[in-house]
């Protein structure tokens, strides 16, 4: 990993964050000086692993992953990160929610499948901007409703969708995933094995 004081990944944020509320250039000097940009191989585990949340990270460029392991050492991919353009669907932000609300060890693992350009946001950070008035409280709300959809989204999926249908609907809404990325990570995603997906492409 290695830090960087690159202006673009900044600016990329910003931008994003714009679309919910207007945030001055003194505004953005202010809360962006505890914001780091960061560099990560690939294979690199970022958050998680049994420990707090204590940062969230933008995604700029590259694909994440987050994941889940049972008793019996399989590991449950649960979500996507990227910041891709040709997607219909953006997962920028990294992070277990529910280990930062409870401040509780994260249950999830998060790796690097490709290298990643990120920015970290210490959620203490986080925390204190929101104090800061109720716009940055409405930014937050908009942010988490964000997540929230997509959660909602990907549980009816699973819950409704055979496998055949989830794999169409990957190829529809992230046709970069499919290109990029081992598909036995595609098929964890799915919730089927490697053969399965063989069977559904075939």
């Amino acid at each position: 990993m290695t830090q960087d004081t690159s202006y673009q990944p900044l600016t990329k944020l910003r931008a994003y964050l714009s679309q919910f509320v207007s945030i001055s250039d003194k505004e953005w000097e202010t809360i962006s000086e505890s914001f780091t940009v960061q560099n990560f191989e690939k294979d690199i585990s970022l958050l998680g692993n049994g420990q707090a949340c204590r940062s969230m990270f933008y995604l700029c460029s590259g694909i994440t992953r987050s994941y889940a392991i049972d008793e019996n050492g399989r590991d449950f991919t649960t979500c996507f990160h990227f910041n891709e353009p040709s997607s219909t669907v953006k997962n920028l932000f990294l992070t277990d929610f529910s280990s930062v609300i409870r401040n509780e060890p994260s249950q999830l693992h998060f790796q690097t499948l490709t290298e990643v350009q990120a920015v970290e946001l210490p959620t203490q950070a986080i925390s204190e901007l929101y104090e800061r008035g109720a716009k940055w409280e409405k930014l937050g709300r908009r942010l988490s409703e964000e997540a929230y959809y997509h959660t909602q989204q990907r549980a009816m999926s699973l819950l409704m969708k055979t496998a055949k249908q989830r794999y169409a609907e990957l190829c529809e809404q992230m046709p970069h995933l499919i290109e990029s990325i081992p598909e036995y990570y595609v098929a964890s995603y799915l919730g089927i094995t490697p053969q399965s997906l063989s069977r559904i492409k075939s």
